[in-house]
């Protein structure tokens, strides 16, 4: 069980995502830091598994009418993206390495986080639906990071649609592509120290 409160687990590390909203758009979502959830933001001896799920569970109570869920996540040397859709119950699995295998690690962190939130609320916790996407799957071995932030910046763009095999055209992106993503990151990360 998460020993943390949830703003201590919620803020434990300040994220840096960037996500630019058009507010005219009807899906609501919301984010949680991978900071609080992934292994190397675990690192430290009070972030254990639980303390992840915790926070996760934090952000789920405090998301409002936010149905989908974006949740990056960083195993140890790779960045994967869950998409959590809390109206339909699935969870869609984004993986630029594509291993095809959800991260067991991650699996259980939402799981348990969903169980809290069901006990909480006094709910009756429905199982959640797995969806591996196919997505466009990265060349080299340093690219995760940018895809993930790609798969973002999409789902935020284009809607559920992208949440879909339908919809993704490209088996990889192009250099271009993801120099674009490096720099709105880097754009945004100047702006934020600044």
């Amino acid at each position: 069980m998460p020993t943390s409160s949830c703003s201590s687990s919620l803020h434990h590390h300040a994220p840096v995502v960037m996500i630019r909203v058009d507010i005219s758009s009807p899906i609501t979502f919301c984010v949680v830091s991978p900071s609080a959830i992934s292994k190397d933001g675990r690192m430290d001896a009070f972030m254990k598994g639980d303390d992840a799920s915790g926070a996760i569970a934090c952000r789920l109570s405090t998301r409002k009418d936010n149905h989908i869920i974006l949740m990056p996540y960083n195993h140890g040397d790779h960045w994967v993206l869950a998409v959590l859709d809390m109206q339909i119950g699935s969870c869609y699995y984004f993986d630029s390495a594509g291993h095809g295998n959800v991260d067991r690690d991650l699996k259980r962190i939402i799981e348990v986080a969903l169980s809290i939130c069901a006990r909480k609320s006094g709910s009756n916790q429905t199982s959640l639906k797995w969806i591996n996407v196919e997505c466009p799957v990265q060349l080299g071995i340093t690219e995760c990071r940018y895809y993930v932030l790609k798969f973002m910046k999409a789902i935020v763009d284009e809607g559920l649609e992208v949440l879909t095999n339908n919809f993704w055209e490209n088996v990889t992106y192009t250099d271009a592509e993801l120099d674009m993503v490096r720099e709105e990151w880097c754009s945004y990360v100047t702006n934020f120290v600044h």
